[in-house]
């Protein structure tokens, strides 16, 4: 791999800028939220009106114009740079299932952190909700797994992420999980987001489609949405829970501890072998295209009877592909195996970094008052 410093990378600069603005928007909606402009309707009307106005017109409808005005593309062009491929199923049920894995990745994330802040002194608002009755949950699985998902996966893991992939693909999935992490402007948020992230950027950029980001999102916010509304609503599964909680307090924190090791050792084992199921089904998918484009014109085959398949055709469409080395003599580790071919990766000049920059310090001032109102 190459570090190439030639005339400045414009999609980069852009796409930051863009990036920067929707974050300005993003606040402005907030703050303005804050000012109780919305206390006469009901609580599922606030939902609603504030999940359009954040989620669609501000990380989805907002991005997409000044993406085309500013790159001078279509909307279909910009989908099909955000990786908006088709999905078939078998993909869709292993991103399904790693969707369920990263939920339990989140939790245990979340309770680390939140307990480490909390011990320091840090009080989390309490919740207003008494209760969650059916109308709710439908509305939040609506307003906080469906619309996130895909908003937030299409400005992050789509224009962000694919705009700036030139700098580097392990540097763009980074700085794409982090700022997704810090745009919940929630210092109780901050650390499990911008792991999903990371996590899902990878994903994303192995599998080359963005659909799997977004249904492992969707299954994460689904999921606790659901936990959510059983606990308020569902006697036996809350007992479970609480009885399954005194269970391990009970065994002394040792048996905690070892409980949780070996629970994290089977979380990451499962992640990484559906992970691996989703690249060599993708993988699979794009030889038999190679294939079939290698021997097929107009749908009809160039040559009469069986298609005779060549090792060494597949072997460049496969490595064409991703950076797989087939006769194993330089493996560095699996992530860099699976990941895509990336000869040449433009380093960035003071200019592109000034609306990157601005992203991440406007996010965090935004996330550490969060911080610090939870200690007053």
């Amino acid at each position: 791999m190459e570090f190439v410093q030639e005339k400045p990378n414009k999609s980069v600069y852009k796409t930051f800028f863009i990036y920067f603005v929707t974050i300005l928007l993003f606040i402005a909606i907030r703050i303005i939220s804050s000012l109780g402009v919305f206390k006469t309707l009901s609580n599922n009307a606030v939902d609603l009106i504030y999940t359009t106005l954040i989620e669609v017109v501000c990380l989805f409808v907002f991005p997409m114009i000044l993406y085309c005005l500013m790159i001078k593309v279509k909307p279909k062009q910009v989908f099909k740079t955000c990786n908006f491929t088709r999905l078939n199923a078998r993909s869709i049920i292993i991103s399904v299932a790693i969707g369920c894995i990263v939920y339990f990745i989140t939790i245990m994330l979340s309770s680390f952190f939140n307990g480490i802040i909390q011990f320091l002194g840090y009080h989390p608002a309490n919740s207003s909700s008494n209760s969650i009755t059916t109308i709710d949950y439908l509305v939040q699985i609506l307003t906080t797994a469906l619309l996130p998902a895909f908003c937030e996966e299409f400005l992050h893991r789509g224009l962000l992420l694919q705009g700036t992939k030139h700098i580097g693909f392990h540097k763009a999935i980074f700085i794409s999980g982090i700022l997704f992490g810090l745009i919940h402007l929630n210092i109780t948020q901050v650390f499990y987001a911008a792991t999903l992230g990371i996590i899902i950027g990878y994903i994303s950029v192995i599998s080359k489609n963005i659909w799997p980001a977004i249904i492992i999102h969707f299954m994460n916010n689904f999921l606790s949405i659901t936990n959510s509304y059983l606990l308020y609503n569902n006697k036996a599964y809350a007992n479970f829970i609480n009885t399954f909680y005194s269970w391990i307090g009970s065994h002394g924190l040792i048996f905690a501890g070892l409980l949780s090791a070996i629970f994290v050792i089977i979380i990451l084992v499962l992640l990484y072998i559906l992970v691996s199921r989703l690249y060599a089904n993708t993988l699979i998918r794009k030889t038999e295209k190679a294939i079939r484009e290698a021997y097929t014109k107009d749908g009809v085959a160039l040559i009469d009877g069986p298609i005779s398949i060549k090792n060494h055709e597949i072997r460049e469409a496969i490595e064409s592909t991703t950076n797989l080395n087939l006769d194993f003599d330089s493996v560095k580790n699996p992530i860099e195996i699976l990941m895509p071919v990336q000869k040449n990766v433009y380093l960035m000049n003071y200019k592109d970094k000034i609306f990157m920059k601005a992203s991440f310090i406007l996010c965090s001032i935004v996330t550490l008052f969060t911080l610090i109102w939870g200690y007053m």
